[in-house]
This record gives C-alpha cells, sequence and structure tokens, in this order.
C-alpha cells in the first residue's frame, strides 16, 4: 500500500471529495448489508431455538432430561452458532469501518483547506441510554445474549 500523500498529486479538493464521498458510500453500504444480513442469520438461529428447546412437546419438567440430550447438545450448536456469526460480522464490519477512516484521513490529506465542503463521514455507531454503540458492542451483547441462552439451558436441564 502506498502512502497516503502519494495519492493527492493531480486531483482537485472537488474532485477528491467526491471520490472519498461516493467510496463511504459503498463502505456505509457494506455495513449495511452486512448488518442486515447479521440480524437475518440471528433471526433465524433464535426461531430455531425456541422453536426447537422451548415450544416442543415434551413435558417442561422433562425438557432437555437425559432422554433428551440430542436436543440439549443441538441447542448448544445453534447458540455456538449465534456467537461465531456475532464475531464475525463484528470484524466485517470493522474493516469496512476501518476503510472509511483511512478514507478520511486521505481526504484531510489531499483537501488541505476543507473547510468550504461538509464531512465526509459522520461519527460511527451511537448511543443507547447513554452508552456508545458500534459494531464491535452490538457482537458483544449478542455473544452475552447467546452465552445467558447456554446457562439457562444448563439451569432448566432437569
Amino acid at each position: 500500500m502506498q502512502p497516503l500523500s502519494d495519492h493527492n498529486s493531480s486531483i482537485c479538493p472537488k474532485e477528491a471529495y467526491e471520490v472519498a464521498r461516493e467510496q463511504i458510500k459503498r463502505e456505509d453500504d457494506l455495513v449495511n448489508f452486512r448488518t442486515t444480513w447479521f440480524l437475518a442469520v440471528q433471526a433465524l438461529l433464535f426461531a430455531a431455538m425456541f422453536q426447537g428447546v422451548l415450544s416442543s412437546d415434551l413435558d417442561k419438567s422433562t425438557l432437555l432430561a437425559n432422554s433428551t440430550w440430542p436436543l440439549f447438545i443441538a441447542a448448544h450448536g445453534i447458540a455456538g452458532a449465534g456467537i461465531v456469526a456475532a464475531i464475525a460480522w463484528a470484524a466485517a464490519v470493522r474493516g469496512a469501518l476501518l476503510q472509511i477512516e483511512y478514507i478520511e484521513k486521505w481526504w484531510r490529506e489531499t483537501s488541505g483547506d476543507a473547510s468550504q465542503y461538509p464531512r465526509v463521514a459522520g461519527k460511527h455507531g451511537g448511543t443507547v441510554l447513554g452508552i456508545r454503540v458500534n459494531a464491535v458492542t452490538a457482537a458483544a451483547i449478542m455473544c452475552a445474549i447467546w452465552g445467558a441462552v447456554v446457562v439457562l439451558l444448563w439451569i432448566f436441564r432437569k
């Protein structure tokens, strides 16, 4: 990869701004697509978990007892898949966000005086209950939810 300064030799600030905005738009689209797929996968996994485990025809007092170990193991597999999907999603989104940071840095170095242009990108993530949430935080929360499901499976196993 060439240093950022090597890229700004023959481009005017307006063209650089348009290039940066277009590239950031594409990275934002990637984040949106990846998030949509992540949420769809998580919804399917939760549906499988609750359909297979919590809505079974078994008597609730014997749910996941010794005779239903295959169901118990399958539930752990589903939870594991949810955790792996959350980690993979966080890594994929983090890559896109790093690319956006790289583009912003390139824009600052290329533009010189960027005060006549709007920001090329906003801040990533948002706040929920005063806590800043980004892709890594959201993935950690989803892993914690799946971890809680596994703990509940063990608690209510017999």
